[in-house]
């Protein structure tokens, strides 16, 4: 079996697409992690699976795998991919709305081909975010390695907790990433997020994602770093500069718990190839 695919990525997050809309071939099982290997396959951060929405005003669908086989629910660096895609095929111009898990998005694509996504509102709920606490709050505590670790959390589409520090460059992202994960009071698993105040518009952040490990962007990680910063005080309420391994993401959030969310940044191809199963 021969499987078009294409490559892509957004700030270096990189992905594989694959456009199951017309064809048959396409389904669930694939072999992802052999895919995503990046000395055995092709390599990626995430795998995107393109299907037929449900809604005649989406121009597709999409499912996430993470290199490791396992489904992500949301991606904003994937997502703004599938967009820019979309605007390859010559199916959109300027403007897309996409569907993920019967959730509608709306993108635009400007003329030097950043995507900006509007995501939908921050959920702080202890049964949106997996979270096995016994209040909802700003703060939560956890000990990882002997260290206790303040974190916010908060879901995307996806749940992510959010750890402020002094410096981005002097802390075990790996460690305290897996430890965070591995410590069981994030039942769905989580994506750990570790954001250095630069000033109240400008962060630095990184992100060790569920499923993957670090990678040098992380698009709904940078929404959950400004939603938190935000609420904590941190951040001022409107454009947020954030500033990833792999480049910059612009977020904006009004700090009304009820808005979405704008995320705007780079997607971009990088090639087109075939699998061969």
């Amino acid at each position: 079996m021969r499987i078009p695919f294409t490559k892509m990525h957004g700030l270096g997050n990189d992905f594989i697409l694959i456009d199951c809309r017309d064809e048959s071939y396409c389904t669930d099982k694939f072999d992802m992690g052999l895919m995503a290997d990046r000395r055995l396959g092709i390599g990626c951060d995430q795998i995107l699976i393109l299907g037929q929405p449900k809604s005649r005003e989406a121009s597709a669908s999409y499912k996430i795998f993470n290199s490791d086989g396992s489904r992500a629910e949301q991606c904003g660096n994937g997502l703004r991919c599938v967009v820019q895609y979309l605007k390859r095929q010559g199916e959109i111009e300027t403007s897309a709305v996409v569907e993920v898990d019967n959730e509608l998005i709306d993108a635009t694509v400007s003329e030097n081909s950043l995507v900006t996504v509007k995501m939908l509102p921050p959920d702080f709920s202890l049964t949106g975010i997996s979270l096995e606490v016994a209040r909802q709050d700003k703060h939560y505590n956890q000990e990882i390695g002997g260290k206790q670790l303040t974190f916010g959390a908060v879901s995307m589409g996806n749940p992510h907790a959010v750890i402020k520090i002094d410096s981005i460059n002097e802390v075990s992202i790996s460690e305290l990433g897996a430890g965070m994960q591995a410590s069981g009071i994030f039942s769905n698993g989580v994506n750990v997020g570790f954001m250095e105040v630069v000033s109240d518009t400008c962060i630095h952040l990184r992100v060790y994602e569920r499923g993957v490990g670090e990678t040098p962007a992380c698009g709904t990680g940078a929404c959950a770093a400004a939603v938190v910063g935000i609420l904590w005080g941190d951040l001022a309420p409107g454009k947020i500069d954030v500033i990833l391994p792999g480049g910059h993401l612009d977020i904006e959030w009004n700090g009304d718990i009820a808005s979405e969310i704008y995320m705007t940044g780079p997607a971009q191809f990088v090639f087109e190839g075939v699998i061969a199963l």
